[in-house]
């Protein structure tokens, strides 16, 4: 049997071994960085309570196993006409918590839509990574409330390759401190500050399959919507068969259903998303290490037999010796030319490594409206809070080199910033290339 032979018949096996060990590779990893505090399988309760006008609605539900039951609704009627004070929202909080037997409960409060104010932006997509500060930073241009004032969150609507469009909605702190600070001293903590017309849009969502859910904002910025129609009280999640207030079941699902997608004002557009356990991590490491060694180290030894077999019948044919030579010369040649590919490759730095590396060395408060990237110079135009802080960044970069403004900066009164034209060179590029 020939070399060339022996590839052949070794191919096949090398890509069905590569293939398996890739499909147990992700399984393994499934399995292992599965969290048991993952909401899809964890067991959760909530308590909403929802504002509304002329009195308190409650909701009880709770979560097994990414089943969700609402067990328990109540309505507390106060003054009509108005929205309940806070002492009016913690004493029905604390009767619904003793009722309930609801202590140790996630608590959400629903605030009216009528306390919110909606409005969808859009910002460029290199923002993206950095939205809540981005948002926090321009929400007294977005919204009459600046930052420190506001309660708010965002949801992303839609992205492409050059802007994302958002949703924020927004609330002024000190609406609801008295409400906050009347509960906390109940020794109620709230977890969540929910809003009434996401709420409604969750509980249809989740009732009707989602049909609606595109249609939640009617109110908010004109897009047609539907209404919910009757709720069915013998739905398999509800499991009371009194008056059933919509927000507080909402608010209820928002907290606990992985899907809702709702907002939570308290969070102020801050995401955190599940890690995976470290313990498990390890050990699929360890596994798939282990895996590989054995996936290789066995093929290596038979095909080394097999070359140690094709040697001594090479060593007795001297032409078919001269023709293997022959080809080992044609391989070290294809060889030097891959190396002078990588070679030339590694000379020139990627354009996404550029764009990764000015991601990291720009303060937060610099956003870009356009970047440049030439063979051996790049121009940037954009917006920072002092465009004089830019260029040391960049200059203390090893990518960048003779960073200067190539046109005078100017404040941009609107957005309280600076407009900037830098032009800079790519640093460790040929010397007849930087010289070009």
């Amino acid at each position: 049997m020939t070399i060339t032979e022996t590839i052949k018949t070794a191919a096949p096996l090398a890509s069905a071994a590569a293939t398996n060990m890739i499909r147990w590779g992700r399984f393994a990893w499934d399995l292992l960085s599965f969290s048991p505090a993952d909401d899809r399988i964890a067991p959760g309760r909530c308590l909403a309570l929802a504002l509304e006008n002329g009195g308190i609605s409650v909701s009880y539900g709770s979560r097994i196993w990414s089943r969700m039951k609402i067990g328990a609704t109540r309505f507390y009627p106060f003054e009509t006409g108005k929205y309940p004070l806070p002492e009016n929202l913690a004493s029905a909080a604390l009767l619904a918590l003793n009722d309930y037997k609801a202590a140790g409960a996630q608590v959400t409060l629903v605030i009216p839509k009528d306390w919110v104010i909606l409005k969808t932006a859009e910002f460029p997509l290199a923002a993206k990574d950095d939205l809540a500060n981005v948002i926090s930073y321009e929400l007294d241009r977005l919204t009459p409330i600046s930052s420190d004032k506001a309660l708010f969150d965002f949801r992303i609507l839609a992205e492409d390759g050059n802007r994302i469009e958002t949703l924020l909605a927004a609330t002024r702190a000190d609406r609801l401190t008295s409400y906050l600070e009347a509960l906390r001293e109940r020794g109620i903590a709230v977890t969540r500050v929910a809003v009434s017309l996401f709420a409604l849009g969750t509980l249809d969502h989740y009732l009707q399959g989602g049909a609606e859910r595109r249609a939640l904002l009617r109110d908010g910025i004109g897009v047609p919507v539907q209404s919910l129609g009757e709720i069915d009280p013998k739905h398999p999640v509800l499991e009371t068969a009194e008056a059933l207030p919509r927000t507080a079941m909402g608010g209820v699902l928002e907290t606990l259903w992985p899907h809702a997608g709702g907002m939570n004002l308290l969070a102020r557009g801050i995401h955190s998303s599940p890690r995976p356990p470290k313990a498990p991590t390890v050990v699929l490491v360890a596994m798939l290490i282990v895996s590989c060694l054995i996936w290789l180290i066995s093929p290596l030894q038979l095909q080394e037999k097999k070359i140690e077999a094709l040697d001594r019948e090479i060593a007795a044919r001297g032409s078919e010796v001269k023709r293997i030579e022959t080809l080992k010369r044609e391989l070290e040649g294809v060889a030097g030319e891959i190396a002078a590919i990588n070679n030339f490759k590694s000379s020139h730095p990627l354009v996404i490594n550029l764009l990764k590396e000015m991601t990291e060395v720009l303060p937060g408060n610099v956003w870009l409206t356009r970047a440049r990237i030439a063979e051996s110079t790049i121009e940037l135009e954009g917006y920072a809070a002092s465009a004089t802080d830019v260029v040391p960044k960049l200059e203390a970069s090893q990518y960048f080199k003779k960073v200067e403004f190539s046109s005078p900066t100017f404040r941009d009164l609107r957005l309280n910033a600076d407009r900037f034209l830098i032009k800079m060179e790519i640093e460790g590029l040929p010397d007849e290339k930087a010289k070009k």
